[in-house]
């Protein structure tokens, strides 16, 4: 069976990968697994000691960001579902290229399906693209949907 690692991040283009994917894979049968994969926010070394930081409540900060992680995920299942596929979903935390990669090449997925781009172009500055991450640093098949 040929199983297809779907990354989202909820953007419009992710949610158009999804389409092309069913379109392309959803009548052969594939295994299709869609991953999302948030990252905690940080905050700068200087304000760590500062007295709002120590304000922050961590856990309702990490239930929102899964709460919020779980809603990307069932908007991407949709767009599968409305094409008569049933996609497995994963939530993970980390990094979102090295999950990717570290997930995929434990699921021993034939293919990994990311956007060419969900963040705006200042964040893909800063922070790089995960798609371009996932592309270089994955052992698996990767197709970046543009």
């Amino acid at each position: 069976m040929f199983k297809i690692l779907l990354a989202t991040d909820g953007s419009e283009s992710s949610l158009n990968a999804a389409s092309f994917v069913a379109d392309l894979f959803g009548k052969n049968g594939s295994l299709i697994t869609v991953i999302h994969v948030f990252s905690m926010p940080t905050i700068p070394a200087a304000t760590t000691y500062a007295p709002a930081a120590g304000s922050i409540d961590w856990d309702q900060v990490v239930a929102e960001m899964e709460r919020a992680s779980r809603d990307v995920l069932t908007k991407t299942a949709a767009v599968l579902a409305e094409r008569g596929i049933t996609a497995q979903t994963v939530l993970l935390r980390g990094r979102p290229a090295d999950e990717i990669c570290k997930y995929a090449e434990s699921g021993d997925y034939n293919l990994v399906v990311v956007a060419s781009r969900g963040q705006s172009t200042l964040k893909q500055v800063l922070l790089g693209s995960v798609s371009e991450s996932v592309s270089h640093n994955c052992k698996k098949a990767v197709l970046i949907v543009k």
